[in-house]
């Protein structure tokens, strides 16, 4: 979901929560917020983009009859293109023109959470114990830091509400997390401050961590 009227569409059919394309800069999942202050907005922060447009690729379909929008995609972005024009003439050599970089906003989940987001999806396609341990573990502390910040910074008297997880409990750890050490293709922040130039992984669809 990408705008504010199809949210505002979701919301008189009864939804509560809504998944957001992973395209929508900051102040666009903002302008949805406050357009429809009740529903929950969920907002992909962390793991592997797809190079079409959310829910609108249709080449592992085409051509492996595997559809992407419904889990089964064969990852088409993943494999290396060489580059012609119509007369068959090598404009550039075989690359992974295609393939992105992984989406990293863990440096962004301030913004984020202040434009009105409520949950924080991590992909994690075929990923091991290690990469969710690991990855959640960085995020879950960096919100921690969030918002013990921004609940100091409110004050008593402030009219800001407070911050505070949807879970119980708390989590202890052994390890200090480091998300260069999971699997990645290198990190983009992909829209959320206007297109980042530099999303694509073009030597290699595999971690290079």
């Amino acid at each position: 979901n990408r705008t504010k009227e199809k949210v505002s569409w979701l919301k008189a059919l009864g939804f509560q929560r809504t998944v957001l394309a992973r395209e929508l800069t900051a102040e666009e999942i903002k302008a949805i917020h406050l357009a429809e202050p009740e529903m929950e907005l969920e907002v992909f922060i962390h793991g592997a983009l797809c190079v079409s447009y959310s829910g609108q690729c249709y080449a592992s379909q085409h051509c492996f009859q595997r559809s992407a929008n419904r889990g089964e995609c064969a990852q088409m972005c993943r494999m290396k293109y060489s580059l012609e024009d119509s007369y068959g003439n090598t404009l550039a050599p075989e690359a992974y023109y295609l393939s992105l970089k992984d989406q990293c906003q863990i440096d962004n989940l301030e913004d984020i959470i202040n434009a009105g987001a409520c949950s924080l999806k991590i992909e994690g396609r075929l990923k091991d114990i290690t990469y969710v341990k690991n990855v959640v573990s960085a995020y879950s502390q960096r919100l921690n830091e969030i918002i013990s910040r921004h609940n100091r910074r409110r004050g008593d008297n402030s009219c800001q509400e407070p911050l505070s997880r949807s879970s119980w409990g708390s989590v202890s750890y052994t390890f200090s997390p480091n998300l260069k050490r999971s699997f990645n293709r290198g990190y983009t922040t992909y829209f959320l401050h206007g297109r980042d130039h530099h999303m694509a992984s073009l030597l290699t669809p595999k971690a290079i961590g």
